[in-house]
Order: structure tokens, then sequence, then C-alpha cells
């Protein structure tokens, strides 16, 4: 798969090929840029493939939930997200003691983003939701395209939506 920084200029797309299986696709037109699908039929984790890395993404605790995100192969702590609020809002703390603020940008909370220190949006989430499929576009930032990061907030980002979406499905039965 080609580098995420590469293909950034393009419109990309997170969607759900098969309705009913837990398995996404983030995609540059034709081009497969990464996959982020559940690792079980139980519980929460999900593996990811962006570029040439790979990754785990899981939930962890019950009240006070945060989810690690984990590189394959990697012996040291993990980046993790907390929520910071009762509406989705949270920050990705990195290993390194950086941090990026995950906040709603639109009113009806079909938008979120990743922001930086000034409030910049680095990478951008817009909700395009289909009959019983999930998606959104993915607007990447100037200012995110030199960060290491970038795949995880790309990954990160996906996966927050995907558990609201399961979280107001659960809510709404």
């Amino acid at each position: 798969m080609r580098a995420i920084r590469e293909a950034a200029p393009s419109n990309l797309f997170w969607q759900q090929p098969r309705a009913f299986k837990a398995e996404y696709e983030l995609r540059a037109g034709d081009e497969l840029l990464a996959t982020l699908r559940k690792s079980s039929a139980f519980g929460t984790p999900m593996d990811a493939e962006i570029g040439a890395s790979r990754f785990t993404l899981k939930t962890e605790g019950f009240l006070r939930s945060r989810i690690t995100i984990r590189e394959a192969g990697a012996t040291g702590e993990p980046a993790v997200f907390g929520r910071t609020g009762f509406l989705g809002a949270g920050e990705l703390a990195l290993p390194d003691g950086r941090s990026y603020r995950w906040k709603m940008a639109s009113f009806w909370g079909g938008r979120w983003a990743f922001l930086d220190d000034s409030d910049r949006p680095l990478v951008s989430f817009t909700s395009r939701n289909r009959f019983l499929r999930a998606g959104c576009e993915v607007e990447i930032g100037p200012g995110a395209l030199a960060r290491p990061e970038l795949p995880v907030l790309v990954l990160l980002g996906w996966y927050l939506l995907l558990r609201m979406r399961e979280d107001s499905a659960v809510a709404a039965a």
C-alpha cells in the first residue's frame, strides 16, 4: 500500500465494502490505502494496516474507558486516547508526551477533527454513512503531512466514529 502522505492531496474516503461485516477500507479513488477490521467476534479490538505499518486499536475499561493504539511489534508504551466529555471529545496522548485534541467540528456532530496546539484541524472526518454501511470523508490538513503520527490520527479518527455509531445504535435499541 502507498503511504498516506503520498495520497493525502487526493479525496480520501473510509468505506465499509460489505454490510454486516466489520471490515473497512480507506481509499483514494480506487486505490486501497488502509484497512481496519475486527480481530474477533467479541470485544472491541481492531487490527489495522496503513502503508507498511500494522496497528491494534483496543478499548479498555468501562466507566473510565480508554483506547490504546499499539504498533505491531512495539514494546514501549502505546498511544492512549481518553474521553474528556460526554459528547465524545477527547485527547490522544502519544508516548513521547505530545498530544492532540479530538473535537466535534460541526453543530450536529457530522464532522470531527484532531486539532493541533493552535486549534488548527490536522485531520478531519465527515460522516457519509449509507444504508447499513458506514463511511466518511477524510481531509488531511497541510500541518499533518510532516507528522510521523499521521497514520495513527487517520486510523483512530475512523475508529472513534465507528464506536460512536455503535454506541448510538445501542442507545436507540
